[in-house]
């Protein structure tokens, strides 16, 4: 199980091979004989599949279910046992973003995927390789060969895992070209005067998963873009002109991300609003210092009119009389 012609049994030291059905039958007399029966072969190549011996049903002893052969088998009545195959399948992957556009494997560092037993399989990024693609089961009925489905678990790029973990589903058994599917997205940066607004830099920075750098030139309106972008987290400094501010986001979405910078204009208002604020204790006192220094220069020596005008002495003094002739004596004539 499953049915596989050319598979090779021995009986007591006799070979018989299995028809196109998968079934070999033999018919001996009845005795009290223990007999011994093997899978000589232990795997079969058929094509883009392989089969391994997995187990028996319908042995004698229990503890022999998993071994390639079993003991102490009677011939007294009419029997089946069946020898369970477990298959592996050719399977060869590529690899594509959400909107169907290929990427490139060489783009790729590893590919990872877990079975529905909880197995993981890492996957070679070129050619194909096997993989588990069926699996006996015992059923009411009798063992059964029931197909295996993977999830993708990890895609990794960049040191990033671009892959939705779990979610995507594939089955070797009908599928020997799955596509796996990975993130990308594109990130646009507008870079803006943390003060003044407007555009501000020349240029950004973008640090990628793995530690390495990306730059962009801005447009004059302070712009830039990165195209198809793996999804994860990234930190954006703007650069040229003035104090960088970093900013990290998670890119799992087609974004635009607003980057303020300190320009150079900036740093000459804070530095004159700084010199302002430390002066505005001593304002006052050089305010009436001035007025001081002003009222003394306007000031006449010797005093004078704080503003500067004659000083007020009084009335005006009226300039002395010229003295009078001294009255003429006349002697009395005889």
């Amino acid at each position: 199980m499953p049915p596989l012609p050319g598979v090779v049994f021995g009986l007591d030291g006799t070979t018989y091979t299995t028809g196109p059905q998968g079934t070999v039958s033999v018919t001996m007399e009845h005795d009290r004989t223990a007999h011994t029966l093997a899978v000589v072969s232990t795997s079969v190549d058929i094509g883009t599949h392989r089969y391994a011996f997995y187990r028996w049903t319908g042995q004698r002893r229990p503890d022999e279910a998993y071994r390639p052969a079993v003991t102490a088998l009677p011939w007294r009545t009419d029997h089946t046992i069946d020898a369970s195959f477990a298959a592996e399948c050719r399977v060869a992957f590529s690899y594509a973003d959400q909107n169907g556009r290929a990427i490139a494997s060489a783009s790729l560092s590893s590919a990872q995927v877990q079975s529905q037993t909880g197995q993981d399989y890492t996957l070679p990024l070129t050619g194909a390789t096997w993989l588990p693609c069926t699996a006996p089961t015992l059923m009411p009925v009798g063992p059964r060969s029931q197909p295996i489905t993977y999830r993708l678990k990890a895609l990794v790029t960049e040191g990033a895992n671009i892959a939705n973990d779990g979610q995507e589903a594939f089955t070797p058994l009908r599928d020997a070209h799955p596509i796996l599917t990975g993130y990308y997205f594109d990130l646009r940066v507008q870079v803006q005067d943390a003060f003044l607004g407007g555009p501000a830099g020349r240029s950004v920075m973008l640090r990628l998963p793995d530690g390495r750098m990306a730059a962009a030139r801005l447009d004059a309106a302070g712009r830039a873009s990165f195209g198809h972008l793996p999804r994860a987290s990234y930190s954006v400094t703007s650069t040229g002109g003035g104090v960088a501010m970093a900013k990290t986001i998670r890119l799992s979405q087609e974004s635009t991300v607003a980057v303020r910078m300190i320009s150079d204009d900036d740093l000459g208002l804070g530095a004159l609003c700084l010199l302002l604020f430390l002066l505005a204790p001593f304002m006052p006192a050089a305010v009436r210092a001035v007025r001081r220094r002003r009222g003394a220069r306007g000031r006449p020596q010797g005093g004078g009119a704080p503003d500067g005008g004659a000083a007020d002495t009084g009335p005006e003094p009226q300039p002395a009389a010229p003295p009078s002739a001294a009255p003429a004596v006349t002697e009395p004539r005889s």
